[in-house]
C-alpha cells in the first residue's frame, strides 16, 4: 500500500509541475512577448536624437 501511496504523490507533484510551467509559458508567450515586441517597435519614436522622426509631424509619424 505504501508503494501505491507514493507513486499517487509522484504523479500529483509531476501533474502539478506540468500546470505550472505550462501556466508560466503561456504568461510568457502572451505578455512578454508582445511587451518585448512593442518595446522594439516603439523605440525610434521614443529617441530624442532620432533627426528623422524628430522633423516629423503627427500625421506623417502615424503613418510609419
Amino acid at each position: 500500500m505504501s508503494s501505491f501511496k507514493n507513486l499517487v504523490c509522484h504523479l500529483r507533484k509531476v501533474i502539478l509541475f506540468r500546470f505550472s510551467i505550462g501556466f508560466v509559458d503561456n504568461i510568457i508567450a502572451k505578455y512578454i512577448a508582445t511587451v518585448v515586441g512593442w518595446y522594439a517597435v516603439s523605440r525610434p519614436f521614443f529617441d530624442r536624437n532620432n533627426d528623422s522622426m524628430n522633423n516629423m509631424s503627427k500625421n506623417e509619424l502615424i503613418q510609419v
